[in-house]
């Protein structure tokens, strides 16, 4: 089996994967305007958490270790205007990794209107590799940017987990021009 090659893409475009540590660093000097601009945000947290519907939803938010509701009002309004966008992504309650994949498959440049993610031979749909296949067979240690295990990549997209070693790892091996963050500084 042969490598996959990845296609040349404008520029890199990061997608920040946790709100909670998003919501402190996103004023950071680090973010320059443009990424912050072309920013996709995949967190694996509740979108109900940050804005609950009624009093029950209130009251999970809570109870969750993250204090969602404090969260400052120019980051809630940055949510939703990548909501707006279609640059925002809640892994739960679906935990569903064929969702995700669709979901950076379809997102657009919207100054091309060309989407921003390439196919390649084990992600056809131009999303994320979910090919179990390739990575026992092509991926390797050495390939690695972020320390996770062919196994544990898997079973983090199969049982629908938000590790976020694994998380990236699968972002940055599906998609290279994607840049997977977790912290800005």
């Amino acid at each position: 089996m042969t490598d996959v090659v990845p296609q040349v893409h404008p520029h890199t475009r990061f997608v920040a994967i946790s709100a909670t540590y998003l919501s402190r660093d996103f004023k950071s000097e680090d973010i320059t305007d443009r990424d912050r601009e072309d920013m996709i945000f995949f967190f694996g947290s509740k979108r109900s958490w940050v804005f609950p519907a009624n009093e029950e939803e209130r009251e999970e938010s809570l109870k969750q270790p993250t204090k969602y509701l404090e969260f400052d009002k120019t980051f809630i309004d940055m949510i939703l205007d990548k909501e707006s966008k279609g640059l925002c992504y809640w892994l739960k309650p679906d935990c569903d990794f064929k969702k995700v994949s669709e979901f950076f498959a379809n997102i657009k440049d919207p100054v091309t209107g060309e989407k921003i993610c390439v196919s390649s031979e084990h992600n056809k749909d131009g999303g994320l590799i979910l090919d179990e296949r390739w990575w026992y067979d092509v991926y390797n240690q050495r390939m690695s940017q972020f320390g996770a295990r062919a196994q544990m990549v898997i079973d983090n997209y199969r049982d629908g987990e938000h590790d976020y070693n694994c998380v990236m790892e699968l972002i940055a091996q599906s998609q290279p021009h994607l840049k997977p963050v977790l912290r800005f500084h």
